[in-house]
Parts: structure tokens; sequence; C-alpha cells
């Protein structure tokens, strides 16, 4: 489903998982790859989807046409992301300077990560060893 619509169909805290989902996925999956070399080509790629994001958040802000409750979803959602960008450049320098492996080490677990748990039909949302069921 287009990003527009996801964020035009769904409450403001459905979306907002929505985007910290994909974050966390994306993120999580390039960590598990196996080689350093295949982790940065991968991040470098997921990088320019994560910024892809934030170019369709802000171009959905400056829309004159948003109700302020709207408006409201989606200044929530560039600052969420914002916050997911600059997170995004710490892990990469992170595995360029090999201070983070792979999805075990802490520089990664510390992080807020979002997981649909598809057995129990929840969310999950972690830091460190530490899991909320929401």
């Amino acid at each position: 489903m287009p990003l527009r619509d996801f964020i035009d169909a769904y409450q403001s805290q459905v979306a907002l998982l929505g985007i910290q989902f994909l974050w966390t996925t994306r993120l999580q999956d390039a960590l598990c790859k196996g080689k350093k070399i295949d982790k940065q080509q991968d991040l470098d790629k997921k990088k320019k989807d994560n910024d892809a994001i934030m170019k369709e958040l802000t171009a959905m802000c400056l829309d004159g046409d948003l109700n302020k409750l709207v408006r409201t979803k989606i200044e929530t959602l560039v600052t969420i992301q914002v916050y997911q960008r600059d997170k995004f450049d710490e892990i990469i320098y992170l595995v360029r300077s090999d201070k983070l492996k792979d999805e075990h080490d802490f520089d990664w677990l510390r992080n807020t990560r979002c997981y649909w748990k598809v057995e129990e039909a929840t969310v999950g949302i972690s830091i460190t060893d530490v899991e909320f069921i929401y």
C-alpha cells in the first residue's frame, strides 16, 4: 500500500507503528547479513528507501488542504522519521567502524524496536533485553 494511502486509512498510532515497523525491519534485515560489505551495501540501499519516506512525508506537510488533525498526524510522523534518520546514520557509522557487528550488539539493541508478533497477532516493542507487548 502506498505511504499516503496507509496514512490516510489509519489512525495516528497505527500510522506511527507502521513507519516504526519499517525502520526496525530494514535495519534488522541489514544487520543479519553475514559479511560486513553485504551489511554496508544493504544499509546504503535501505537508507535511500528511508530517505524517500522522509521526502514523501515532508511533501505531505506542504499540502495546504490538510485539516488540523491530519496535519498534526503527519508532523508527528515527520518528527519520528527525523529521529529514525539520525539513528540510521549512526548505525551505518557504527557498522563501518566495526563497532556494531550484528543484530545482537548493544548498539542495536539499545534502540526502541517495534516488531509484529505474527503468532500472537500483537506488537512487541523491544528496548535492550526487555519486550513490551502492545
